[in-house]
């Protein structure tokens, strides 16, 4: 059994920008770390849990973990895209 760590986050206004899949900012999304701005780090929807694994646990469909965003535009490390 994988144990994945879940963490729950609110938007503040000092967050870093959040960028979708396509490179697009995205507002709607919140950096699932905030340990140090600088380094980037995945992002979720608000209300979303992010998992330790880099993906968001949707709260509006059962059981859907995708991925959904990244404070670096380019999406390098941490934030690999998942096929």
């Amino acid at each position: 059994l994988l144990a994945i760590a879940i963490s729950i986050r609110t938007a503040r206004a000092e967050d870093p920008v959040c960028y979708d899949t396509w490179g697009m900012e995205n507002k709607d999304l919140v950096p699932c770390s905030s340990d140090d701005p600088s380094k980037p780090t995945s992002c979720c929807n608000k209300g979303d849990y992010c998992l330790s694994n880099g993906l968001c646990l949707s709260t509006s469909i059962t059981n859907l973990m995708i991925q959904q965003g990244c404070t670096d535009k380019n999406w390098g490390e941490p934030c690999n895209r998942i096929c």
